[in-house]
């Protein structure tokens, strides 16, 4: 990234930081640094390539000038935006929820992958009580996101399970449909052969 002394920040396609305010941000809106509470928290969801560039980009550079990053949290909202926790915290749920069921029917443990989400969603609850403007989620809303989520990743999982034996199905059709075929140029190349 370029320094602008003048203006103290640095720039680079579509990416901007400003240690002074501690401010980062990806095409000039999502916000994936920035000072909350007196902490220095970093967004390191993966919004885009372009953006996974930019984040690392700005990771370089305050590792050059010192500065740490004291919580990492992970939502595809901006950190600008009031609902970046409770948007982060729902697909969290969604993605335990999914864990869950595949624990459910699969035979490997998914407790690390659900702990590292439950984690994460701690990380978001840390950040909501750095900032009152961020929107409040409760206990207990967490334990309604997960219910609801794991009704949508059950149905999820059947819609797939039934897409799947129709694919399925339609192939074992299309293959005997290719082999009636086969068998009625075999017998017509036959009868052209008995003919002559």
């Amino acid at each position: 990234m370029k320094y602008m002394k003048r203006a103290q920040v640095y720039k680079s396609n579509n990416c901007y930081f400003d240690p002074k305010e501690m401010v980062a941000t990806s095409y000039n809106w999502w916000h994936f640094i920035r000072r909350v509470g007196g902490l220095v928290v970093y967004n390191n969801h993966n919004y885009s390539n372009t953006t996974r560039t930019h984040q690392g980009n700005v990771l370089h550079v305050m590792s050059q000038l010192g500065i740490n990053v004291d919580l990492t949290v992970d939502t595809g909202a901006s950190l600008r935006d009031p609902e970046a926790v409770k948007f982060g915290i729902k697909n969290l749920c969604f993605e335990i929820a999914e864990l869950m069921v595949m624990q459910k029917y699969g035979r490997l443990s998914r407790a690390s992958e659900i702990a590292s989400c439950e984690e994460k969603i701690e990380s978001l609850l840390t950040l909501q009580t750095l900032d009152l403007k961020y929107y409040r989620v409760s206990k207990k809303d967490i334990k309604q996101f997960i219910k609801d989520s794991l009704v949508q990743a059950e149905s999820y999982r059947i819609a797939k399970l039934e897409r799947k034996k129709r694919d399925r199905e339609s192939s074992e059709g299309y293959i005997q449909k290719q082999n009636a075929k086969y068998l009625v140029k075999k017998l017509n190349e036959e009868e052209v052969q008995n003919a002559a």
